[in-house]
């Protein structure tokens, strides 16, 4: 048998435990969900030879889709910080008809934050679209 001062430590750790435990909870237990980092957009486009813009100010990676070609038409916004005493940049993505699924063209583009990206679809189908939930 443990001496007395060394049964209440014993005790002592076990009940910490205890309460650590129970104090956690389990991933997927959030009645809310998560935030969403980062812009979110949805833009479409009428008819061929239309364009939108977008500004980014948030710096990271967003990844965007074709609502109606979900992940099989998809391209990336890369934005970094705007270095100093430089301007805000600009790029340009073609949207691209093809047989069945369109793309963007390029695919994966880097701006700087306060940046704008510009889209122009030269498809000749006005169902695409640019989003991002």
């Amino acid at each position: 048998m443990l001496p007395r001062p060394a049964r209440l430590l014993v005790v002592l750790v076990i009940t910490l435990a205890i309460a650590g435990v129970a104090g956690c909870s389990k991933s997927g237990d959030s009645t809310s969900p998560p935030p969403v980092t980062g812009p979110t957009f949805s833009v479409s486009f009428p008819a061929s030879g239309a364009s939108q813009k977008i500004t980014f100010t948030d710096i990271g990676t967003w990844t965007y889709h074709c609502i109606p070609h979900g992940t099989a038409m998809q391209g990336n916004v890369v934005v970094l910080a705007l270095p100093a005493g430089t301007q805000p940049d600009s790029q340009v993505v073609q949207i691209q008809g093809g047989i069945g699924i369109g793309n963007y063209n390029p695919p994966t583009v880097t701006i700087h934050a306060g940046g704008y990206v510009r889209w122009v679809n030269v498809s000749g189908a006005n169902i695409h679209t640019v989003t991002r939930p």
